[in-house]
């Protein structure tokens, strides 16, 4: 490899060199400059960061060469492999590109620094050998390549004592990939989080099966994100594995539980109403996603006796199952709740009684909520932040009235709403009152609002998509 020579850009103020770097690969891959003056820019020994999700927006425009951006990336890819880039922390590449896995491994062999990874193209995970800094592994490639190599190799992990993440996005439900997410946490002793990818599996064959030779035992993870269940997003299947895991779901989680005591974030999916009772000894938990729809029997007596004995510890909340949630009891066993998501139908068990810590909520996020849950709430959720209400159809004039006279909504920044039934003057109304609002999006009805804001003189985003709290802290590559 060689070292960068120098070139125009050599002479730069580092922050002016840093600044250009990051516009320039902030463009959408047709506004890219060509690549050779490409190459010059990013060849360059202060280089910090090596980003390619430019080369992800031809997507978006009509006509656009389809291979173009991706003969682009390959060759860029190509030349920077054979550089040396001493400074270089962080690498982010979108796709399986169509260059070789010896080029990537290059690159990464070339930046001895490097702290975070995160690549959907293969390559020889042997490279990452030479990066003793790294904190950060995301891989999107083929589970069975990645798993191959930590069967042989896993060992070779051992030495990069900074590594807190090694999520591999694209798996398998968990009773295919426990041996290999077993070998990370074996090998792997300071790993927080292995992604989107159950670890309750791998943490009971570790404990019960492996021999524990190599092992200071008992063992302690310190694992402090998970995601504990099947396969994230995706139903049982009725497999002979399925039914023996499904059977011994419950002491698979209190083995799990009892083995990670540092966990503060978990997505777990229920299986068994029983399996709620050991996360009763996860004392640091702070944020929890939870999934009922596939769990028999009535389970909200179990949950609510979870959260009597934890639910003042949660800040953030989701939960998806078949039944209607009663906003107020879960905010009155989670009196330091900031947000929540119900992604089912909300509800309220006595609408006379006081909520008071429905104010501490920063975030609210229901798919489907009746008007009486929908205006006790707003009636106290006085701080709230990021509103994102479902179909609401009954949400006329009226009663979005009679909501601002109780909560002005001064606070809300973000507001996202599927369907509602206000007219233009309501949907005025409401803007008006939101004084801190910056980002909304209506799905139905369609008003423009552009002389609306003009007139308030005011400047507000209106988004196609918008992105919210939980998308972003739940997704495969954050989590």
């Amino acid at each position: 490899m060689r070292r960068c020579s120098e070139n125009p850009f050599s002479y730069l103020p580092c922050e002016v060199y840093h600044d250009l770097v990051d516009y320039t690969l902030s463009l959408p891959c047709h506004e890219l400059p060509e690549l050779s003056k490409l190459c010059l820019l990013l060849i360059n020994y202060r280089l910090h960061r090596i980003d390619l999700s430019c080369f992800e927006d031809y997507k978006r425009v009509p006509g656009y060469d389809f291979d173009k951006p991706r003969k682009t990336c390959s060759l860029l890819i190509r030349e920077l492999s054979k550089y040396t880039f001493p400074n270089v922390q962080s690498i982010y590449v979108p796709f399986r590109f169509s260059f070789t896995s010896k080029e990537l491994g290059d690159l990464i062999q070339g930046c001895p620094n490097l702290k975070t990874l995160h690549t959907a193209a293969y390559f020889d995970l042997s490279a990452i050998e030479n990066c003793k800094r790294l904190r950060s592994i995301r891989i999107h490639s083929y589970f069975h390549l990645i798993s191959d190599f930590l069967e042989k190799r896993a060992y070779s992990l051992m030495h990069l004592e900074d590594l807190n993440v090694l999520s591999v996005c694209n798996a398998e439900p968990c009773f295919r990939t426990y041996e290999c997410v077993a070998n990370i946490l074996i090998h792997c002793r300071n790993v927080f989080s292995v992604g989107m990818i159950d670890s309750s599996m791998a943490i009971n064959y570790i404990i019960n099966e492996r021999s524990h030779a190599d092992l200071d035992f008992p063992f302690a993870f310190r694992l402090r994100r998970c995601f504990w269940g099947y396969d994230y997003g995706k139903q049982l299947e009725r497999s002979e594995d399925a039914i023996i895991y499904k059977t011994n779901y419950t002491n698979i989680i209190r083995t799990a539980s009892t083995a990670c005591p540092l966990v503060e974030e978990l997505v777990m999916q229920v299986f068994q109403k029983e399996s709620l009772k050991p996360l009763g000894l996860l004392r640091r938990l702070s944020s929890l996603d939870i999934n009922f729809t596939q769990c028999d029997g009535n389970f909200l007596p179990d949950f609510f006796s979870l959260l009597s004995e934890i639910g003042h510890n949660l800040k953030h909340l989701s939960l998806e199952g078949n039944v209607t949630f009663p906003v107020n009891a879960l905010c009155n066993y989670c009196i330091n709740l900031e947000s929540l998501q119900i992604k089912d139908l909300a509800g309220v068990e006595d609408p006379i009684e006081p909520c008071t810590s429905l104010k501490k909520l920063k975030r609210f996020y229901v798919n489907s909520v009746n008007q009486e849950c929908l205006q006790f709430m707003l009636k106290y959720c006085t701080n709230v932040r990021e509103l994102f209400l479902g179909n609401v159809q009954y949400l006329d004039d009226i009663k979005m009235r009679k909501i601002l006279h109780n909560n002005s909504l001064a606070k809300l920044e973000l507001l996202s709403i599927d369907a509602c039934n206000l007219s233009e003057q309501g949907l005025y109304l409401l803007v008006k009152s939101a004084t801190n609002l910056k980002n909304f999006y209506l799905g139905s009805p369609r008003y423009s609002l552009q002389s609306m804001i003009r007139e308030m003189k005011r400047t507000i985003n209106y988004v196609d998509i918008p992105t919210d709290f939980f998308y972003q802290k739940l997704h495969n590559c954050t989590f």
